[in-house]
């Protein structure tokens, strides 16, 4: 599974259309495999940033503030979204990495 953050350098920006660059990781197994830099800041608002998650075939997206109508449309692209990050991109990654963790737990203990 590919893992995008929204950055400003190692901080997840403030607005998904106004990101600077995408952090996207490769997720096997609860781990992040590897990370690959996107610069985003050539333009095209969200557009363009959709674009580049689907060239990437980006399946999750971790971000700052996000307007509805962005968010519905990467959704309405099979992206699952999940708005309200701050913070550094690392801690922001492995607070993510934990609930998948702890949510194949529960699984698994039902």
């Amino acid at each position: 599974m590919k893992v995008a953050i929204t950055t400003d350098g190692r901080s997840v920006s403030k607005q998904f259309a106004s990101t600077k660059g995408l952090e996207i990781f490769d997720v096997q197994k609860g781990k992040a495999t590897s990370k690959m830099l996107v610069d985003a800041s050539a333009g095209g608002g969200y557009e363009g940033l959709i674009y580049i998650l689907q060239n990437e075939e980006v399946e999750v997206v971790l971000c700052g503030e996000i307007k509805a109508n962005e968010r519905k449309e990467l959704e309405d692209y099979g992206l699952q979204v999940f708005p309200g990050a701050r913070g550094s991109t690392t801690s922001i990654l492995n607070a993510y990495l934990r609930s998948l963790r702890q949510s194949n737990v529960n699984s698994h203990n039902k």
